[in-house]
């Protein structure tokens, strides 16, 4: 069970990485756009809990649901209302919410099932 949270962990962080090889080529469309927002949230909680359950010793420990939904707030505050109000690099974008909202769902369905 701990491995495969290790193998989904190192295949969407391995997408991730991808996603950013392809902008820094000048690729822009959908893939780069909200592939690493739908994947940011999944891969931090991922950490968060390898790293706790590391900590606690408990290999069955499991992120409650108002954990996955402060994390959800959290980004969507921090990388949709306030940076892009401080820095004109960002923008704020509706579908990088879903995107995120979609991340979070996506924690929860495999931390379900990696039971």
């Amino acid at each position: 069970m701990k491995k495969s949270l290790w193998y989904s962990l190192f295949i969407m962080f391995t997408v991730y990485v991808f996603c950013y090889v392809l902008k820094y080529f000048s690729y822009q469309g959908i893939v780069t756009s909200y592939v690493n927002d739908l994947l940011s949230l999944p891969i931090v909680l991922s950490i968060l809990l390898l790293l706790l359950r590391n900590l606690h010793h408990d290999p069955k420990l499991m992120l409650s649901h108002s954990v996955v939904i402060f994390a959800l707030l959290y980004e969507m505050i921090v990388f949709e209302v306030v940076l892009p109000y401080f820095f004109y690099r960002f923008t704020a974008d509706v579908f990088d919410i879903i995107a995120y909202g979609m991340g979070a769902l996506l924690f929860v369905i495999l931390q379900k099932r990696m039971k």
